[in-house]
């Protein structure tokens, strides 16, 4: 059973504390990464979401108004378990069998553990690369990882995208078996915010509580596929009876049976955002389940930390807010997901508006560790007097991605602000809810609307302009380029509707001169080989 393979997995944790130091003075750490999960797809910034473990604990601690990440998944976490923007190391895209994030960047759980004596542990989607041996969990500082390797699965089978030639890739690593846990039935047709909020529940169960643990819990909801089991979930919602009649209110999905997952099968099926809702209480519960688990084992002495890894796609029910777009785009409903910081140590509570982003929580962490980091020169910055004292920001300036720059109230892109434009991100179904604002859609030109062609890329001329298409124009809101930069007061401004690059030029200067000061790594390179080492 799963229980019994999660307690034989981080057994061998218990008898390595020789380096630790006495668990009073180094909290326990732990990091809660939500995939997909946008700034208003929790229950206290959106009231048609059911989260109470997430809205207790942002409540009791500071939730994070302006957190940002990438604008999407692996960057994301890279940025987070390195320190350093993906811009420095060269992470931009996937991580998978082809690809890694490279190893000369030491990790976040390797530095807890050895400048700290941490114990160090993970569960859920990992998206860094396998590409070799060297590039998995366990070998990156993890003295345990319980999860997928691959960016996404489904949330029942374990089935995965898999490698180029392959059908059917089942994607569940156990670090223990050193190799897939396909021998362990009971981890397959388990919802995965269950299956990985027990296993996260079990490293802290199985956790000797004089030693400080660092534990990363990165679940995959509310990634797609849109999928939630049905009486736990979903039908705690009161609009749930609509969506199981095809012929009310023009819902166009039905539910299978009660024993069967709930399946949006299109994104232009009206019930997805009660599917997004239901997969964030999941999430609730996962955490639930892993905040008792620090209370049976009297780990009062922590920090944990709770982010999205990007904003959410629109497209597919998220919402994020109120902020101006979603995933796969560099506006701050892609870029600023629904984030808090709850602790003990904590001496306020409300909403933080300081700019954070993740690259600063490893310097964080490493700090409140006590661990050395005098001859490390982060991307990130030591944050925790600015969250428990409310000091200023550590950090003058963020990079939120090559070419986009925030700097005090104001945001500065040197960029097309709807990132990039591949036919399979951007195409006329999409475009309405991509880049849209709560209430207020951004109109597509009548002509592109009226094309009918799913599938019409379009051509984002963002770096010139008069646009020979007005679908450029719209699209792109501006031409915003280094040589006409964009921007934004985010602060008074957060739907991003107001370009104000010609009434503070001054601002602009400064903010792309130091822009240019950001040295841009090309992207890893792509190995073919999978089976050799690096």
């Amino acid at each position: 059973m799963l229980k019994n393979i999660m307690g034989s997995m981080w057994a061998p944790l218990l008898t390595l504390g020789a380096l630790a130091r006495a668990a009073d003075t180094k909290p326990h750490l732990l990091f809660v990464l939500g995939d997909d999960v946008g700034f208003g797809d929790v229950g206290y910034s959106s009231p048609d979401v059911i989260s109470p473990t997430l809205d207790r604990l942002a409540a009791e601690g500071l939730k994070l108004g302006r957190h940002y990440a990438y604008m999407w998944c692996a960057p994301s976490r890279a940025a987070l378990l390195t320190g350093y923007y993906p811009s420095t190391t060269g992470v931009y895209s996937t991580s998978g069998a082809q690809n890694a994030l490279p190893l000369e960047f030491a990790l976040l759980p390797g530095l807890l553990r050895d400048r700290a004596g941490y114990r160090t542990a993970a569960v859920g989607k990992w998206h860094l690369g396998f590409m070799s041996e060297a590039d998995l969990p366990e070998r990156r500082g993890f003295d345990g990882f319980f999860g997928f390797l691959d960016g996404g699965e489904d949330h029942y089978s374990r089935v995965g995208a898999g490698a180029p030639g392959c059908d059917r890739v089942f994607d569940l690593w156990d670090s223990r078996r050193r190799g897939p846990a396909t021998d362990d039935p009971s981890a397959f047709g388990r919802y995965s915010a269950e299956l990985y909020g027990e296993a996260a529940a079990d490293a802290i169960r199985g956790h000797d509580a004089a030693e400080p643990l660092f534990l990363y819990a990165a679940f995959q909801v509310a990634h797609s596929p849109l999928e939630v089991p049905p009486a736990k979930y979903f039908d705690a919602y009161a609009d749930a009876a609509l969506c199981a009649n095809a012929s009310t209110k023009g819902f166009a999905c039905a539910r299978p049976g009660a024993d069967a997952p709930y399946r949006a099968p299109n994104h232009d099926c009206g019930c997805d955002r009660l599917v997004v809702a239901a997969m964030v209480t999941a999430l609730d519960a996962a955490v639930a389940n892993m905040t008792t688990a620090l209370a049976s084992k009297n780990m009062a002495d922590f920090v944990l930390v709770y982010s999205g890894d990007n904003g959410g796609p629109e497209i597919e029910g998220h919402w994020n807010g109120g902020l101006r777009g979603g995933k796969w785009t560099w506006f701050e409903g892609g870029v600023r997901p629904a984030a808090f910081v709850h602790s003990p140590l904590l001496t306020r509570r409300g909403w933080h508006n300081g700019t954070l982003h993740l690259v600063d929580w490893l310097p964080t962490f490493l700090a409140l560790a006590g661990a050395a980091r005098d001859d490390d020169a982060f991307d990130g910055a030591d944050q925790w007097a600015s969250l428990a004292f409310g000091a200023a920001p550590a950090r003058e300036a963020t990079l939120i991605g090559p070419g986009v720059l925030v700097q005090g109230n104001y945001k500065l892109y040197a960029v097309p602000p709807a990132g990039f434009g591949e036919c399979s991100v951007f195409n006329t179904a999409t475009w309405d809810c991509t880049l849209g604002r709560r209430g207020q859609p951004l109109a597509a030109p009548a002509d592109v609307k009226a094309d009918g062609n799913a599938s019409r890329c379009p051509r984002l001329q963002c770096s010139a302009g008069p646009f020979d298409d007005p679908a450029d124009a719209w699209l792109c809101s501006a031409p915003c380029s280094l040589d006409k930069p964009c921007l934004y007061d985010v602060v008074s401004d957060p739907a991003e509707a107001r370009d104000v690059a010609s009434r503070f030029p001054d601002v602009v200067a400064a903010m792309a001169a130091a822009l240019r000061n950001h040295t841009i790594r090309p992207p890893y390179p792509i190995v073919p080989d999978t089976n050799g080492s690096r």
